[in-house]
């Protein structure tokens, strides 16, 4: 009985021990975000973090952009595709960087967003009263039951394949071939 009491408080002890250590993270990271956003002096609080992280190519980032480097922010973006190409932040900082480029690129930053968005502008413009050539109606004989029916005949080597139920009634009186007839 004495174990599984001391295994069950050896348990809670070590899930006690590791939420703290979760909490620690986390403040700490409140307290970078708060030095980093208030701080007189982004460059230093910059420094404490970890080249190649997440993080690192984030913040470097949103400062140079912040600080109109963006020429800067287009080598940390480079150096972050490189090192994981599907971040979401990765992906946060090209809009941004493609967005505060519009000023002095704009056909570029119009240009990314149509790939980035998948537009098209390809539609013609509809001018009123103006004639179609576009035909109102279908031609009779390319829609005739006999024009559809050797058409489904020759698809399908004269078997019964190309037609739904309902037409048996009607193919019953045709001129059909023997396999079209066992079928």
């Amino acid at each position: 009985m004495k174990t599984s009491a001391s295994r069950f408080t050896k348990h809670m002890v070590l899930l006690c021990a590791g939420m703290l250590m979760m909490l620690g993270a986390a403040a700490q990271d409140l307290d970078f975000l708060e030095r980093f956003a208030l701080g007189e002096n982004r460059e230093e609080v910059l420094k404490e973090l970890v080249p190649g992280t997440q993080e690192y190519y984030f913040y470097h980032c949103l400062h140079y952009q912040n600080t109109g480097k963006l020429d800067e922010a287009d080598k940390v973006l480079l150096a972050w595709h490189q090192m994981d190409e599907n971040s979401p932040g990765l992906n946060e900082m090209r809009n941004r960087q493609a967005l505060l480029r519009y000023g002095e690129l704009p056909e570029v930053t119009l240009e990314y967003l149509r790939q980035k968005l998948g537009l098209h502008f390809n539609h013609q413009r509809e001018v009123a009263g103006a004639k179609s050539n576009l035909p109102t109606a279908l031609d009779p004989t390319a829609i005739s039951r006999a024009t559809l029916t050797k058409r489904a005949l020759s698809l399908y080597d004269g078997r019964l394949e190309g037609f739904e139920d309902s037409a048996l009634e009607w193919l019953v009186e045709q001129d059909l071939g023997s396999q079209a007839l066992r079928e």
